[in-house]
């Protein structure tokens, strides 16, 4: 076995600075949310060679061109709208609120953070989807921009 000689210097010790694996996943979520609210409503013009990629991540996320009379597609609208709805009814909207939803209420348990945020998504997601009854909601904006303040 090969042994090492090498001292161990100050140099070695100094502290490194380091972005945890869960604070990139919250900026992540953030992202992703503000890129829903203003991507996928359409309301932007084009201004470089990126918005080709935003545009196809839009049509990945919400599709375009589906017959809103179809029963398959009707239903994931239905469900869209579903789930944005029971989150936006349970969403605390008080103005001295500590948490976004009762049932996830921890500022340190990371699951709780993280799901705070697929729950705004999901929100975004029904105010960008075109066919879905809350498509374009302004209240349901102020309720998303207000849980992402």
């Amino acid at each position: 076995m090969p042994r090492f000689s090498r001292t161990i210097s100050a140099a070695d010790l100094r502290p490194v600075k380091m972005v945890r694996a869960f604070d990139r996943g919250v900026l992540l979520s953030a992202a992703l949310i503000v890129g829903l609210m203003f991507f996928l409503s359409g309301s932007y013009a084009r201004a470089d060679e990126y918005d080709d990629l935003r545009l196809k991540w839009r049509e990945s996320l919400i599709g375009s061109g589906y017959d809103v009379t179809d029963a398959t597609v009707l239903a994931r609208l239905v469900s869209i709208d579903a789930t944005a709805n029971t989150h936006s009814a349970s969403l605390d909207k008080s103005p001295t609120r500590t948490f976004l939803w009762s049932d996830l209420a921890s500022t340190t348990d990371s699951s709780h953070i993280t799901n705070s945020y697929s729950r705004l998504r999901d929100m975004a997601l029904a105010y960008a989807t075109p066919g879905c009854s809350l498509a374009g909601d302004a209240a349901l904006l102020g309720d998303v921009l207000g849980g992402l303040d």
